[in-house]
């Protein structure tokens, strides 16, 4: 029989020694480790059950008293060991006077005193302890701050080996100049708690029994990999091969039962390749020498690459790796995370270029500190800095955007990492996840690097068969003939594969045959495409049931929804405020290398996981809202909190409602954490304060209508003055009323958006005050649906003829009525009725070939009508079959049959020639069956019921028709599941508050795809667009919500439309498929145009099409074009000559970058557009529609961010990134010369104006400034003036109409207003302060009285400038920043980085008439009450 050799700890004559130090002297500097207590009592449990001491040998010292008496403690423990000694000490470790390491004690206190020696145990004094002991093998084990020291000092190192006749192993847990870690809320200090794990569970794959190396390697590669520092150790004699504890996780045979090839995993799994890893990583060898090449340029190296391509390796273990064999260079990896300049100042802090607090507030006030502080030598380091070449590589800097809301914050970091890389102060190299390079781009500074970008392609064949092959080699593995053909099979070519294959082949590794990688071994593991799953499967079902929701919930809290995909999120581990549960879910999955913990941040291994582990998958779609709602929350906490906890950034109205309402179903079992509590509590005490003020309205309000009525009794006595006073009241009570229905429009506008325009007309109908000018003008952007009234009870059903458009209705008045909703889109007209039921109308549905309907009642019939002629709609038969309520009603996709579903708990097929009796009957649901579906093959039927069941049907022999299969994934009743029109998906609707995508390629065995989760009550109804593409869900909650499902495994919302008064009921796309119908127990239909399902038409349609932020907007000169400019690279050109119904006529084309402005000429007739590919191009627009390229230009090698004409049109001037305006002459469009160059800026130019009598040009600069420019003689312009008193950027600059006023708006959140009638002496008149974000666009309207502003904020504001400036009104309905505007005659024209224009009617009475017109004139009682109890309504409408 085989037994384990002796273990180390086993002998006799061995002796142990634990201390620990948890507690400090009252008033020491020192803070308490409350860990290190728990830790000692761990590690005496190991020694003795694990590693086999005996329990008499063992001593355990907690807190002592002071150097002295630890000193003997120590040496009466040394002097009885007779064979092994072990010292393992657990606390502070403190650098003395002679840089020697301390030992911390409870009498430690100041140790800046100088007085360490007094008060903590210096390590060389274990010399003396180590001296007198008679121990033949020594072991010390160090868990402090700077335990490397120990093993620095070669005199107690050289006395302990003379000491210790059989060897001494040194354990320590960092470096000489590291710090140990105690992490927050864990029971254990980092390094003994995973010493701790290792000896309780051991290590998979390894021997029978670990020794001393076998254990500081397992320790190394963990910690390592969770971010603590790595352990050192020196070893003596055959110490490195002493046996400490038998291997809990070995067993005999199989894979882990193996004896393991020395050494660690050749294979890193989902977690990246480190720079101690090079030896195991290939495949990149020609990148990493391609990168090493470029590290002296003078730009950033942009390295891109889709995730999953193994970018994190390629610059940790092929470039860093490389960086740190070249003598004299030495590099630097970051990520940036939440707050970017904080691991910049604790590398800089190593460095010695001062503290971490003072470096992290220099860096963020001043991009260039960074290049400073690098360039810096520290004191007496001068000979070493002046010939070291520093590399700083920047991994993963997608983070920048999905971690990091302040966009002040991104900027100053993306300027501090070229100001180094230009400063030549160090390379820098910046890893981008592709998905973000447009990202990047909108950073100027960038767009040298994006033009260069060195790109980590997808690995060929022959480089996979080397990242497969090559490792094992280099660790001795041999590998089964026939396995790499295997993985390449299996592998495929899809993209992000690379970390799947890494996971196979690590638990390939882990299963293999001695020292063979085998067939078997893999397939034991589920292969490529299972191994993930199955390991954090096991992982998963490993935990304790309680412990199983705290894994998805902690699993969730790392995720992040992004606009490109599910990403990663890396969060503090204080953030997560784990409890010991908690702890030990996330050390399990540390364990399986799912989840990797850097110092205190956490973050899934790799991205992959989402992608692989299909329950993470179910979990991100079933709570997708839910996470959205935490990750914007979170977002908007730490907004308010880097702006000093601004009011303005607080949750007001709905979002606040909606926010609590998810908090109050999450707060016991998913609580949030202390920013966002206090956030939200924040918002609650203003909306208290907010309530109070709307009390104290109305209590003004009464003492107003008071006040009016004694008015009037005194006008019996004075009368003239009364009148006076009662003038003055009602207009007090008028204004304090307008202003609370203005904010109340507001608080409605995304939940019910009709009521929000009604109030706004309401608002300013009883006072015209700010406030509510800002609700009515913002009205043209709410989503306008036309509103088809006329039933007198709840709508229930709806549908479209698909032949001649006619909308056919269903509703609890017992009527079915048709309706003409294409003839005036916007004023659908009652056509006919089919009033033959004697009960609800609960279902309709219009035969494919049209001119038939079918409608079912709760009468227990479902009738046909002929519909052929709308007017005259005739009932052609009844089908009487059923014994309860007829809830579904569908047609066959040729119109043969008619189907129907019923309370009964049956499904009929009825022959549309005879209806006097069913042809079949689908029976086998348990209780009411509530839809029913044809396929568009005309085989299958779905059929849906209370008993949360699908049931799809084989009807190919209508007579009898056979279940084909039955499925149960939802939760509580399923009430439709409608198919898509090719068939291959359908759609449930259920109770459960969710939708599903099955695929139903197989009747026989429909699969789930995708949960549509976000509706807060149940979802009612469910339609596909025509082409498949969209479903549209509605629900108890009263809203509709549209889904993006190109790709059905990740369907992604697209909006959410309020607008009801009650629940939704019913859902229909029209034959066009850009209109919907919804269907509501208010008793209305609303039609919404949907043609761009991101953007639903409203009053004025937003001008869409763009596929990338809008940055600039242009009138014509006769302002009847607009011309529109965006990141995509593209300008289009809008015809506005219809009113209300603007149309692209043309789309220019040809610039390869973001195309930054356009500009018209005098005559209208030719227009330049400028790109940040440094070129601008002139174009012949005399036919809007066919513009004429005229010739391309050069202007810069940098970017062009604005353009202006001069004077008559014969002289351009451009703003370019190099800090250049440059003025050309245009008079020979295609023959363009230049004239001159303006220069003096400090930095980039980002805007250009030009006075209306061409003499005088004005630029605006990231410098700050803004300069006055003579250009009389374009030849030779002179510099007039410098316009100082911004405190950032300034983004834009204009003129007024006369010249006379200049207007800049910068990124300190202010517009400044200078009358510049001498350019000479330019003189300061207002600020203009309002938005409280970066101001990104001024401009003037043609009268000069008006002025608007854009920002990011997401606001635009109008502002009157004809005396003291004041705004008139605020625009809110950009989904993203406003960064263009222009004004025409009555218009304003914005554009944002939703990727759309807007234009904004500024005419208030203009806008409350069509307001009227669109959504009807009535505001009912009802409505008004429920918003604004106890206030008399105000008509809005005339009624």
């Amino acid at each position: 029989m085989d037994t384990d050799p002796p273990a180390l700890l086993g002998a006799a004559g061995a002796r142990v020694v634990v201390v620990a130090t948890s507690r400090h002297v009252g008033g020491s500097l020192l803070p308490d480790v409350p860990s290190a207590a728990t830790t000692a009592r761990d590690l005496a449990r190991v020694y003795v059950d694990r590693c086999g001491l005996a329990e008499g040998d063992l001593t355990v010292v907690l807190d002592p008293a002071g150097p002295r008496e630890l000193a003997e403690r120590l040496l009466a423990v040394a002097e009885e060991a007779t064979d092994v000694l072990v010292v393992h000490f657990v606390g502070h470790g403190l650098v003395g006077p002679d840089d020697s390491l301390h030992l911390a004690t409870f009498a430690t206190d100041d140790p800046a005193k100088g007085l360490a020696h007094h008060r903590a145990l210096r390590y060389a004094e274990l010399k003396d302890v180590v001296a007198h002991s008679p121990a033949r093998s020594v072991l010390l084990v160090l868990d402090c701050c700077f335990a490397g020291r120990a093993a620095g000092l070669d005199p107690v190192r050289r006395s302990l080996a003379d000491s210790a006749r059989d060897g001494v192993y040194q354990l320590a847990s960092a470096g000489a100049d590291e710090a140990a870690w105690a992490p927050e809320g864990s029971p254990h200090t980092a390094f003994s708690g995973e010493l701790v794990r290792l000896l309780d569970e051991g290590v998979p794959g390894g021997p029978r029994v670990l020794t001393l190396d076998d254990v500081f390697e397992e320790l190394s590669a963990r910690l390592g990999d969770r971010g603590y520092p790595r352990p050192l150790r020196f070893a003596t004699g055959h110490a490195a091969r002493w046996r400490l504890a038998p291997n809990p996780a070995w067993r005999p045979g199989g894979g882990t039962g193996a004896p393991p090839h020395p050494g660690r995993a050749p294979y890193r799994g989902l977690a990246y390749f480190r720079r101690e890893d090079a030896d195991f990583f290939f495949g990149r060898d020609e990148l990493s020498r391609g990168l090493v090449g470029r590290l002296g340029e003078a730009e950033p190296l942009l390295v891109l690459g889709p995730s999953g391509a193994g970018k994190s390796s390629v610059l940790r273990a092929g470039l860093a790796a490389a960086v740190d064999r070249v003598d004299g260079w030495t590099c630097h990896v970051v990520t940036p995370g939440a707050d970017p300049f904080a691991p910049l100042a604790a590398w800089l802090a190593d460095r010695g270029r001062g503290s971490v607090a003072e470096l992290r507030a220099a860096l963020r006030s001043d991009p260039d500190a960074l290049a400073v502080r690098l360039r810096a030598t520290p004191a007496g380091d001068g000979t070493r800095a002046s010939r070291e070449h520093v590399v700083l590589v920047v991994d993963q800097v997608e983070e920048l955007f999905t971690a990091v809301a302040d966009e002040d914050v991104r900027s100053a970091y993306v300027r501090a990492l070229v100001g180094v890389a230009r400063g030549r102060a160090a390379s820098v190299v910046l890893g981008v996840r592709a998905g973000y390079f447009g990202h990047c781009a909108r950073y100027p500074e960038l767009l040298p690097a994006l033009g260069r970008p060195a790109v980590v392609a997808p690995l060929g064949q022959e480089q996979l068969r080397e990242v497969i092959v090559e490792p094992a080699r280099k660790a001795g593995l041999e590998l089964e003939p026939g396995l790499v053909e295997r993985l390449l099979t299996d592998l495929g070519d899809g993209p992000g594969s690379l970390p799947l294959l890494s996971h196979a082949l690590l638990k390939t590794w882990e299963e293999r045959d001695g020292g063979r990688l085998t067939l078997a071994g893999y397939q034991r593991t589920g292969g490529i495409q299972g191994a993930v799953a199955r390991t954090a499967d096991a992982v998963y079902d490993s935990l304790e049931p309680d412990s199983r929701d705290v894994a998805r919930r902690l699993l969730l809290r790392l995720v992040s929804i992004g606009d490109t995909g599910d990403l990663r999120r890396v969060v503090p581990q204080s953030e997560l405020a784990l409890d010991e549960r908690g702890q030990r879910v996330l050390d399990a999955f540390v364990r399986a290398r799912l989840v990797n913990v850097d110092q205190d941040a956490v973050a899934i291994a790799h991205e992959a996981l989402l992608r692989a582990w299909p329950r993470l998958r179910d979990w991100i779609a079933a709570d997708r809202a839910g996470l959205l709602v935490r990750q914007q929350l979170a977002e908007s906490a730490r907004n308010w909190q880097r702006h000093d906890r601004d009011p303005e950034l607080l949750y007001r109205g709905n979002r606040l409602a909606e926010v609590s309402a998810w908090q109050g179903e999450r707060q016991q079992r998913d609580p949030v954490g202390e920013v966002e509590a206090d956030f939200l509590a924040a918002s609650r005490r203003r909306r208290r304060v907010e309530s109070r003020r709307r009390r104290a309205a109305v209590a003004v309000l009464a003492v107003m209508l008071v006040l009016a009525a004694s008015a009037a009794v005194y006008a019996t006595v004075q009368q003239r003055e009364s009148a006076r006073l009662r003038a003055a009241a009602e207009a007090s009570g008028d204004t304090a009323l307008s202003l609370l229905i203005a904010r109340t429009a507001g608080d409605v506008r995304d939940l019910n958006p009709v009521l929000a325009m009604q109030l706004g007309v309401a608002a300013y109908r009883t006072a015209p005050t700010t406030d509510a000018r800002s609700a009515l003008l913002s009205a043209v952007t709410i989503p306008a649906p036309a509103v088809v009234s006329g039933h007198e009870n709840a709508v229930d059903g709806l549908a479209f003829d698909r032949e001649n458009g006619v909308l056919v209705t269903a509703s609890e008045d017992t009527k079915a009525k048709l309706w003409d909703v294409e003839t005036d889109p916007r004023h659908p007209r009652w056509l006919g009725d089919m009033d033959r039921h004697t009960g609800y109308v609960f279902d309709v549905a219009v035969s494919p070939r049209g001119g038939r309907a079918v409608t079912g009642s709760n009468d227990r019939t479902a009738k046909l009508w002929d519909i052929s002629n709308p007017r005259a709609p005739k009932e052609i038969g009844t089908m009487r079959d059923h014994t309860d309520a007829v809830r579904g009603v569908a047609f066959s996709p040729d119109g043969a049959y008619v189907a129907t579903a019923s309370v009964d708990g049956t499904a009929k097929l009825w022959d549309v020639r005879d209806t006097s009796h069913p042809v079949g009957e689908m029976k086998g649901h348990e209780g009411a069956v509530r839809g029913v579906s044809f396929h568009p093959d005309g085989r299958t039927v779905s059929t849906t019921g209370v008993d949360k069941s699908v049931k799809l049907w084989d009807i190919t022999d209508p007579a009898h028709p056979a279940l084909r299969s039955t499925v149960t994934e939802h939760a509580d009743t399923v009430r439709m599941a409608p198919f898509s029109p090719d068939g291959k998906l359908m759609v449930s609707a259920s109770n459960d508050r969710t939708a599903k995508l099955w695929d139903v390629t197989d009747a026989a065995a429909p699969r789930v795809r995708a949960t549509l989760s976000g509706h807060a009550d149940t979802v009612r109804n469910v339609a596909f667009t025509p082409d498949g593409t969209v479903v549209a869900t509605v629900s108890v909650d009263k809203t509709t919500r549209l889904w993006d499902i190109h790709d059905p495994d990740r369907p992604q919302p697209l909006l959410t439309l309020g607008g009801h008064g009650s629940i939704v009921n019913a859902v229909a796309f029209a034959r066009d498929g850009r209109t919907l119908a919804t269907g509501s127990a208010d008793s209305t239909v609303k039609l919404w145009d949907v043609g761009d399902p991101s953007h639903p038409a409203s009053l004025l349609p937003a001008l869409s099409g763009h596929r990338g932020p809008v940055r600039g907007v242009t009138f014509s000169p006769d302002r009847r074009t607009l011309v529109t400019t965006a990141d995509d690279g593209t300008a289009r050109v809008w015809d506005l000559s219809p009113p209300g119904r603007p149309r692209a006529v043309a789309e220019l084309t040809g610039h390869t970058r973001s195309v930054t402005a356009a500009v018209f000429n005098p005559t209208g007739r030719l227009l330049v557009t400028c790109s940040d590919d440094g070129t601008f191009r002139l174009w012949d627009v005399t036919d809007r529609a066919k513009p004429e390229l005229l010739a391309v230009q050069r202007a810069s090698d940098n970017t062009l961010k604005g353009a202006v004409f001069s004077g008559d049109g014969t002289v351009l001037v451009t703003a370019s990134g190099d800090r250049t305006a440059r003025l050309w002459d245009v008079r020979y469009p295609r023959q363009v010369t230049a004239l001159s160059s303006l220069l003096g800026h400090d930095s980039y130019l980002y805007a250009v104006a030009a006075s209306p009598d061409g003499r005088t040009v004005a630029t605006g600069s990231e410098d700050r400034t803004v300069k006055l420019w003579d250009v009389t003689d374009p030849r030779r312009p002179v510099l007039r003036s410098t316009v100082t008193g911004h405190t950032a950027t300034v983004w834009s600059v204009a003129f007024s109409p006369d010249g006379t006023t200049l207007a800049t708006a910068s990124a300190d959140r202010t517009v400044r207003l200078a009358d510049v009638r001498d350019p000479a002496k330019p003189v300061p008149r207002h600020t203009l302060e309002g938005h409280f974000a970066p101001v990104y666009a001024v401009a003037f309207g043609p009268d000069g009285r008006v002025l608007a502003t854009g920002a990011d904020d997401g606001t635009a504001k109008v502002w009157d400038v004809s005396g003291e400036p004041r705004v008139t009104a605020t625009l809110v309905g950009h989904g993203g920043p406003v960064s263009a505007v222009a004004l025409g005659d009555g218009v304003l024209a914005t554009g944002s980085w939703d990727r759309t224009a807007q234009l904004w009617l500024t005419n208030v009475d203009e806008v409350a008439a069509l307001v009227c017109d669109r959504v009807g004139a009535k505001l009912a009682d009802q409505e008004w009450s429920q918003v604004l109890p106890d206030i008399p309504r105000r008509p809005a409408c005339a009624e």
